[in-house]
């Protein structure tokens, strides 16, 4: 796992005489910002589904918060569960799916850091490394009435911060795609 605080390099020097713990949570609010948008932040998970039984509750690793379900599917098949819905933390499923026996289900998770989050894991740092300063610096130069205001360089930042989300967004869903290509080549998938 990473910390957070390895961002401040990256944004303290814009926000000079801004306090660490406000420095951390734009930090957080630009990270959690990013992994609203583009699925950086993946975690698998099994969940046995069991007859009868709709409503189960998605654990999500400490430190972190459910954004969405990514891919639901049985255990030992290619084919993905579509009839599903989120309700909060909980995944809602058909009855239908699972009849009266115990199905065995691995699901891909996209979360985010929580508000009180202080890490994030390595992969995610790397992946978005290159985006978070600029949310954080855009959020930190907008706060209204600091010396370290400065509105101008806050929409430089903003802007800055959206062109390349908006990049990391394609660069991420190339990926995905190209790794779905591969799997569906290969027979022995």
């Amino acid at each position: 796992m990473a910390e957070l605080k390895q961002f401040f390099p990256s944004v303290q020097p814009w926000a000079s005489g801004c306090p660490d713990p406000v420095v951390l949570n734009a930090i957080r609010e630009s990270v959690r910002l990013i992994c609203d948008e583009v699925p950086v932040w993946r975690v698998d998970n099994t969940l046995a589904l069991i007859g009868g039984i709709t409503d189960y509750e998605i654990e999500v690793p400490a430190g972190s918060e459910l954004v969405t379900v990514e891919s639901l599917r049985q255990r030992d098949s290619k084919d993905l569960m579509n009839l599903w819905h989120l309700k909060g933390n909980n995944l809602v499923i058909p009855v239908d799916y699972t009849g009266s026996k115990v199905v065995l289900t691995e699901l891909v998770l996209i979360v985010r850091p929580s508000m009180t989050a202080t890490e994030i894991p390595d992969e995610c740092l790397t992946a978005i490394s290159h985006v978070a300063p600029y949310g954080a610096r855009w959020q930190l130069l907008d706060i209204p009435g600091q010396k370290w205001s400065d509105p101008l360089n806050a929409e430089k930042n903003r802007q800055l911060f959206y062109q390349k989300l908006s990049a990391l967004r394609g660069e991420v869903m190339h990926k995905g795609n190209r790794h779905r290509l591969q799997r569906a080549a290969d027979p022995l998938a």
